[in-house]
């Protein structure tokens, strides 16, 4: 279980918090996802699909927590690229990164919930192609199809909001 959590943690953690914005639930969908791979280790005979189970139960533990959540609470975005350690950004860097993460947490939050999901197996925990295929039940050919009309609209909404892939 150890190596599981270190191998899968950190990217789990990082696709639950992408489907719901909030860093704190991401760790609770995490810790009960890996208690219920404690309970049901023994049913899982092959190796292999422990990964795929790990991601396919995250997802489904994000979309019921979605599901139960009445209304939808203005949520923290969390940053969607890095910077470089030695430049210390000034106040309005901060401003302008801080609007410009908000419109991109935004303009996910729109997405259908199957071109979130692939979005986010594929960028925030840097699944391939085929192992996010498993994840979601279909084929390759559907996660590059759902992963390009996604890239599609989400540039069209940040362009719409004035945003250019430079300012990205």
């Amino acid at each position: 279980m150890e190596e599981l959590l270190r191998r899968h943690g950190g990217r789990l953690h990082a696709c639950a918090w992408r489907m719901l914005g909030d860093a704190d639930t991401a760790v609770e969908i995490v810790h009960d996802v890996f208690m219920r791979l404690l309970a049901k280790a023994h049913e899982l005979r092959d190796p292999g699909t422990v990964a795929t189970w790990l991601y396919t139960t995250t997802l489904n533990h994000c979309r019921d927590h979605l599901r139960r959540a009445a209304t939808r609470m203005f949520r923290d975005s969390a940053p969607l690229h890095e910077t470089h350690p030695d430049l210390a950004p000034g106040p309005h860097d901060r401003i302008e990164r801080s609007d410009r993460d908000r419109l991109v947490r935004e303009a996910l939050d729109a997405l259908p919930e199957d071109l979130r999901a692939t979005v986010t197996l594929r960028f925030a925990s840097g699944l391939s192609y085929g192992e996010i295929a498993e994840v979601q039940g279909c084929a390759p050919g559907t996660v590059a199809s759902r992963l390009h009309r996604a890239l599609q609209r989400l540039g069209e909404t940040l362009r719409a909001a004035g945003l250019t892939r430079e300012a990205l």
